[in-house]
């Protein structure tokens, strides 16, 4: 008798405990579980797995751990997935497409097959072509001399995609081609100037000795009938001699010299002009190098870096170059030896 109830337990051992339900309801849950997973229901694998564990018992005990194990991996894995596609919709938002598009590269496999995933490239491919027709336009522009034009599409271009690789190079352009402009209108003859020729002009239309001559011939008409009388033959004299200094008038029209010096003026607009490049290049410079410090902020090193160049074409002498440039390389160096310590 005790022979046969140590074969009892033996057997019972090895087909792995508990009542023929419980078993059956474990072989059920763990092959439910399975399937589920699979298919990437991993809430359903997750409630199997619980049955699993609450009905398996010897061998099957680690069948249910295996397949807690495989549902726990696949949680952490939607996890992960879940936060990564919520920072792509989030960089969307924010109009910045290339570093949306490169966390969308850089997905797994069963990441970039979600759903979310695939509606995320949607919209990127969207907001892509929108941004290169805006980017079309400002090249358009520009090659068509239009600054006001350009500088409206350039700022389209911004607000649709702010980590475009092509802004710093289009912005160095506008600013080249509003500064040509600038010196243009500089350079050319100002209105005042035709005004003040004109009024020059207009003196030398006065002709005094021509009154001089229309004064003399009436005195003659006047004194011609009168030459008999002894007091007019004398008061003759007197009136050609009050006449007479009219035409000294003429000698003042020489001395206006407003030709002289609006021709001055218009010959040394050189320096303004100049100062006025060179200020329009600092400011770019300025902005190329905040651009850079938010892009370095936002750990987008290459863009960072083309930001930088662009200010060191715009003025190379600006003292932040060398201090922004060696941020870029200290933090890039910093996630380097981060990401090598996290592997």
């Amino acid at each position: 008798m005790l022979l046969i109830l140590i074969g009892l337990l033996v057997i019972l051992s090895r087909c792995g405990g508990g009542s023929p339900e419980d078993k059956k309801a474990c072989l059920t849950a763990l092959g439910q579980g399975n399937k589920l997973l699979a298919r990437g229901d991993v809430a359903g694998a997750g409630i199997q797995s619980a049955n699993a564990n609450a009905y398996c018992r010897g061998d099957t005990r680690a069948k249910a751990e295996e397949l807690q194990t495989a549902v726990t991996k696949a949680e952490n894995s939607g996890t992960a997935c879940s936060r990564a596609l919520k920072t792509i919709d989030g960089l969307l938002d924010n109009h910045q497409l290339d570093s949306a598009r490169n966390r969308l590269d850089k997905l797994d496999k069963k990441c970039a097959a979600d759903a979310g995933a695939k509606k995320l490239r949607q919209r990127l491919s969207t907001a892509q072509s929108a941004a290169n027709s805006a980017t079309d336009a400002v090249r358009r522009a520009l090659n068509q001399r239009d600054a006001g034009a350009a500088a409206k599409a350039l700022d389209r271009l911004t607000g649709l995609n702010r980590d475009s690789a092509d802004l710093p190079g289009l912005r160095a352009m506008l600013a080249s081609l509003q500064a040509e402009q600038a010196a243009a209108v500089a350079a050319a003859p100002a209105p005042e100037s035709a005004r003040a020729a004109a009024q020059v002009k207009a003196p030398a239309q006065v002709q005094s000795p021509g009154q001089a001559q229309a004064q003399t011939p009436a005195s003659a008409q006047v004194s011609a009938p009168l030459q008999t009388s002894a007091a007019t033959r004398a008061t003759t004299p007197a009136l050609t001699r009050a006449t007479t200094p009219a035409p000294q008038v003429t000698s003042t029209t020489p001395q206006i010299a407003t030709p002289a010096a609006s021709t001055l003026a218009r010959s040394q607009p050189a320096p303004a002009v100049r100062q006025e490049v060179h200020n329009a290049k600092a400011e770019m410079a300025v902005s190329f190098i905040q651009d850079a410090e938010t892009a370095l902020s936002q750990s987008r090193f290459d863009a960072a870096r083309t930001y930088l160049d662009s200010a060191r074409r715009m003025d190379p002498n600006s003292p932040r170059l060398d201090t922004v440039g060696r941020q870029i390389r200290d933090r890039e160096r910093q996630m380097m030896q981060q990401e090598t310590t996290i592997r």
